[in-house]
């Protein structure tokens, strides 16, 4: 593989550390590694970087949000909890081994406001639902888990149709969102990714400063092999969602190394 000498960047909670307070903060310390993605491209910014392939070893498979900050495993938002009948399907189908809910959870509000119920008690719903689908599956309820960070600091959605990404596993790796769509159908897949743009450019996260020339990234992550969910494919079937965002939302392929 030709090395492009990219440079790696921190990200994730050791990259914002010094910067939670701030959102301007966050957004400025991030320049330099976006700026080197657009330099060199998403395919080559990524497959240059060292020990890219562990990015496709998860460490095990629970249930997570696709929220940036919980990473690890395999997702849904809320852990299912806004498609509750497709989430008891993927448990078994995809070898979930845990279920975990999270502090903070944006999907958990929407179901909230959905059902008529007190945001304020969102992450209460959210436990519920992730105890309830543990309980119906047979899988363990694992934990509730902490944030970083009380904002969406993701500049980046990761479209996964490997089932195996892990964005937390390799140094210089954008934190992203993350939707596993090689679990889910197209459309239930499109709709979390729906769930992540209005999260993304609304006030829970980065907003107005994602524009045509700073656009929130969805990066399609597809298979190596032809026959399965290739960049090219997943780049064909988000194309209609990022036409309606008005170029502040931006799709480019990467295609695993493994």
């Amino acid at each position: 593989m030709k090395n492009n000498k990219i440079k790696i960047i921190m990200t994730g909670e050791k990259y914002m550390e010094h910067a939670r307070d701030s959102i301007d903060l966050n957004w400025e310390q991030q320049e330099p590694l976006f700026r080197q993605i657009n330099e060199v491209g998403v395919q080559s910014y990524f497959e240059n970087l060292p020990q890219i392939e562990q990015a496709f070893q998860l460490r095990d498979r629970g249930l997570r949000c696709i929220d940036e900050r919980t990473p690890g495993g395999l997702h849904m938002a809320g852990s299912g909890i806004l498609d509750q009948e497709r989430a008891v399907k993927l448990v078994p189908e995809a070898q979930i081994d845990g279920i975990y809910s999270h502090e903070g959870c944006g999907a958990a509000a929407f179901f909230a406001k959905q059902a008529g119920l007190d945001v304020l008690q969102a992450d209460n719903y959210g436990i519920e639902w992730a105890k309830k689908l543990a309980a119906e599956t047979g899988v363990p309820y694992v934990d509730h888990r902490k944030v970083d960070k009380p904002f969406h600091y993701a500049r980046v959605a990761y479209y996964d149709g490997t089932g195996r990404f892990n964005t937390d596993s390799v140094e210089g790796l954008p934190p992203g969102f993350v939707i596993s769509r090689r679990f889910l159908d197209a459309q239930s897949a499109l709709n979390e990714l729906g769930i992540v743009r209005s999260i993304a450019l609304g006030d829970h996260g980065f907003g107005l400063k994602f524009t045509p020339e700073s656009p929130l990234l969805v990066v399609a992550v597809g298979d190596k092999n032809p026959s399965g969910n290739t960049s090219e494919k997943l780049l064909v079937e988000i194309s209609e969602l990022l036409k309606q965002s008005g170029k502040r939302v931006a799709g480019y392929g990467f295609t695993a190394p493994v």
